[in-house]
């Protein structure tokens, strides 16, 4: 491999750079999930399990949403 084939092409270099910054929120994003999801497995009553699964769902859609938003300003 030459030298000059290992440079980052400019919209990959991009990338990397915006889940550099957003690493932060996909770690939060997976552990709320994470976290429904293991409480959905366990015995804890139904209505508790519907209403976590339901928050992880709506932060889930929120933070995406976010993230859209932020990539169609730095256009």
């Amino acid at each position: 491999m030459k030298p000059e084939d290992s440079h980052l092409d400019p919209a990959n270099q991009d990338f990397w750079l915006m889940l550099e910054q957003h690493i932060d929120d996909m770690l939060k994003v997976n552990f709320v999930n994470f976290a429904a999801f293991a409480v959905s497995m366990s015995d804890f009553s139904e209505w508790i399990r519907v209403l976590l699964l339901t928050a992880s769902l709506v932060y889930t859609i929120v933070k995406i949403a976010q993230t859209i938003q932020e990539m169609k300003r730095k256009k």
